[in-house]
């Protein structure tokens, strides 16, 4: 029965009908893919450990959660399949020999929403890398690309450890920051400008390894 009591406490105190609410929200959830991060670079270059970094699984737990989506290329749900938020896509072998990456950088290209360039800091044969990255980038001009570059450590001198505090955010480079190592950041930025939007670098070492 309509009354004006009942019409202005819906009006003022709206309550939601839980029932309803829960419906909605998983026809959105199954509507609505999980966005796709492609991590993109040469074999070894650390995808996996930033992987491990962001998702805080063991290394058992990502190796076993990979799965295939082409004959060379993995992806990674997270934190599950059925309850996922965030797909890492990792398309392996690339400038391998003997490799032709044209079905797995299609596949890359239709799934994903940004791009991981993930290299080692002192490789600067990064050729290859620069060319799918320049096609993806003209094609998807929307998607963000953060350029990583891993395993600081190969240009400290012997015996060296991290700079502290962390100082590979700043501009110019302070000269904290080893000058073999420094020239090599630089060199990455100036290849593979106008391609990303941010750069991060990073290292994952552990205690036992000396740093």
């Amino acid at each position: 029965i309509w009354s004006w009591q009942s019409w202005t406490r819906q009006i003022l105190a709206p309550k939601a009908d839980d029932a309803r609410l829960d419906r909605e929200l998983e026809k959105a959830r199954t509507r609505v893919e999980p966005p796709v991060l492609w991590l993109l670079g040469k074999a070894q270059a650390g995808k996996s450990s930033i992987v491990h970094g962001l998702t805080g699984r063991s290394d058992i737990e990502i190796g076993e959660g990979w799965r295939a989506c082409t004959r060379a290329s993995r992806i990674y749900d997270f934190p599950n399949v059925d309850e996922c938020l965030l797909r890492f896509l990792d398309t392996r072998g690339i400038g391998e020999p003997n490799y032709d990456p044209a079905e797995d950088l299609a596949y890359a290209a239709s799934k994903a929403h940004g791009i991981l360039v993930v290299m080692r800091a002192c490789d600067p044969g990064q050729e290859v890398i620069k060319g799918i990255l320049a096609k993806a980038r003209t094609r998807n001009r929307e998607w963000p690309v953060i350029l990583v570059q891993t395993t600081l450590h190969e240009g400290y001198p012997h015996g060296a450890g991290h700079p502290e505090p962390y100082c590979f955010d700043a501009s110019p480079l302070p000269a904290l920051v080893p000058s073999d190592l420094a020239r090599a950041i630089a060199y990455q930025h100036r290849d593979f400008a106008g391609l990303f939007d941010r750069q991060v670098a990073i290292d994952f070492t552990h205690l036992e390894d000396g740093f």
